[in-house]
């Protein structure tokens, strides 16, 4: 039988009154459009397309619940970008932490835009021809917040999935320190 929640759990941005869908993650509820996700993830389109037996599950404001398994921060940040167009414009710079979490959710839940807007930012920190004469180095580019070493970016490249740049940037990082700090981590 559904059940209708209090409304004891924190609401974050984005939560639209008029939304039909609330996501939960980390105690968190966003309210938002089930109709955006499922144009923008093939995999939050086959979930919303799997009926669900009647009068089961979780109701906050008489919408349906699904609760995920992400850091609230992260989903708020892909819910941003998904429903204000935050972080999308190339000109501008964006956090590591936002960049990690497009990244990372952004391949969990194929969220093909942010993922391939994002992954281009870091592609443009590490050129794929090392210049003549020269050792590797980072370019600034847009990203801003990382670790001098850049084992924050070397980790989510890995754990994304973005090969191409990992030979370089990780040439890079250990080019640009002493052996005792990269064996320290």
């Amino acid at each position: 039988m559904a059940h209708e929640t209090d409304d004891s759990k924190e609401h974050l941005e984005p939560w639209f009154d008029d939304g039909n869908i609330v996501l939960v993650a980390g105690g968190q509820c966003f309210k938002v459009y089930r109709g955006t996700l499922s144009m923008h993830s093939p995999i939050f389109k086959d979930m919303f397309s799997c009926p669900q037996p009647a009068g089961q599950g979780e109701m906050i404001e008489g919408c349906a619940v699904v609760q995920l398994q992400d850091s609230a921060s992260e989903v708020q940040h892909v819910l941003r970008a998904l429903f204000y167009g935050e972080y999308i414009d190339s000109s501008r710079s964006i956090p590591m932490s936002v960049a990690t979490a497009l990244l990372r959710l952004g391949k969990k839940y194929e969220f093909k835009l942010l993922f391939e807007c994002v992954s281009s930012r870091v592609k443009d920190c590490y050129p794929l021809e090392l210049p003549a004469n020269s050792g590797p180095e980072r370019v600034e580019g847009t990203l801003t917040g990382h670790d001098p070493l850049d084992f924050q970016l070397l980790n989510i490249i890995r754990e994304v999935g973005l090969p191409v740049v990992l030979p370089i940037a990780l040439y890079a990082c250990a080019f640009s320190t002493e052996i005792e700090k990269l064996l320290d981590g």
